[in-house]
């Protein structure tokens, strides 16, 4: 890297486009930046980037108010694409820039549009191909963030959605636009595709040809994959001839005994999850509280489950109303941790009351005034946690 070329030379320059990717000063902001200005003079040099102010207008707009000389650091050399002009810039704020506010909503998802659709960065084939995570840490929202504001952007048409055939070409497009002598087996590992396509769009660049891309349509998309048939799933393979249904009955008598799940799933050579998904249908279809709505759709997963020996599709049937009965996973994890807790804390107190018992009846030996002082110390102590204790039980008693 060659050193930054520096120039007092009071000319003013114009404002870069990559300045409006930063929020403006706050007038408490601008007074205290012109405070600091004022104490201690420009610490540091407007960046400029051929001919335009890309990091620094803030202060520049400060010096020029005060009448203090501006200095220059000129980064033309050391950053000869705009996207290491921008990179440069990126880190530097990130780095330095430092707010008495964060940013509004309306400014992150401004600072997010302009990360996916910024002109800069479609001269260099990125835009719609900049990943939701990319931006997300850019920024500093979350990508859930980042992939509403691009959805805004797609139904607007202000963002064009891109296959990933496409997003692979561009991106491979750039790699080469950004350094055209590097070679074809450099860029094929970087992109991780195969030297044969680099070279494919090296020839579309040279050209000046892009290939045709089919459209996304999201909504198409989204529709075609809800009305896809689910698969009903391999067939199960059941030892000795049995049924499924025979084998999971079988499975309740030796549960009675005390075996594990895993260990019957073994015993009958049955997959273990399979075997908990056979075993919850056939449990709903005995049950006899059902609904007859409820009902029928149990029955209508077992005969499913046993004329096709296929568990996918007659569980998916089934999960919604197990998930009514018995709660989701994890529902009943949560309540059997909640039991858990409850059941320590009513042991906790019996114990605090017998040793509180056992202690109030206990023989008292021969003490020094020393000695009953920290133990009447030690009383005052556990009978203001006692009282706190209470205090708690109090405030949640119905």
């Amino acid at each position: 890297m060659t050193k930054p070329q520096l120039t007092t030379a009071p000319t003013s320059y114009a404002i870069h486009p990559v300045a409006d990717d930063y929020a403006d000063f706050t007038p408490a902001e601008l007074t205290a930046l012109a405070d600091d200005i004022r104490a201690h003079g420009l610490c540091r040099a407007i960046t400029i980037w051929r001919g335009a102010i890309v990091d620094g207008r803030h202060r520049a707009l400060v010096c020029e108010r005060l009448g203090i000389m501006l200095r220059y650091d000129d980064i033309t050399n050391d950053c000869p694409t705009e996207e290491s002009m921008r990179a440069r810039v990126r880190s530097l704020n990130e780095h330095r820039r430092a707010r008495t506010m964060p940013m509004s909503n309306e400014e992150k998802r401004m600072r997010i549009k302009q990360e996916l659709t910024d002109v800069g960065k479609l001269t260099s084939c990125q835009s719609a191909g900049t990943s939701n995570l990319a931006v997300a840490k850019t920024v500093g929202v979350s990508h859930v963030t980042v992939a509403s504001v691009r959805r805004d952007l797609e139904a607007n048409g202000e963002l064009v959605p891109k296959s990933a055939a496409q997003l692979r070409w561009e991106r491979v497009a750039a790699a080469i636009e950004a350094n055209p002598a590097k070679s074809n087996r450099d860029i094929a590992r970087a992109r991780a595709v195969r030297v044969a396509f680099v070279m494919q769009v090296r020839k579309d660049l040279e050209a000046g040809t892009r290939p045709q891309f089919e459209a996304v349509n999201r909504d198409r998309d989204t529709a075609a994959a809800k009305t896809k048939t689910a698969s009903p799933g391999a067939r199960m393979k059941i030892p000795g001839g049995k049924s499924i249904v025979a084998v999971v009955r079988e499975g309740f008598a030796l549960e009675t005994e005390g075996m594990k799940l895993e260990d019957i799933a073994q015993r009958f050579g049955v997959h273990e999850n399979n075997f908990r998904r056979a075993r919850t249908i056939v449990l709903l279809a005995d049950r006899t509280d059902l609904n007859a709505e409820d009902a029928a759709t149990a029955q209508r997963a077992l005969d499913d489950l046993t004329t096709t020996l296929q568990i996918t599709r007659p569980y998916n049937l089934i999960r919604p109303l197990a998930e009514r009965v018995w709660g989701t996973n994890r529902t009943r994890q949560t309540d059997k941790t909640v039991r858990k807790r409850v059941e320590r804390a009513e042991n906790a107190i019996a114990v605090i009351v017998e040793a509180c018992t056992r202690g109030s009846e206990m023989e008292l030996p021969q003490l020094s005034a020393q000695q009953v002082q920290a133990m009447l110390q030690q009383l005052t102590e556990a009978a203001n946690a006692l009282r706190q204790l209470r205090k708690r039980l109090m405030e949640i008693q119905p």
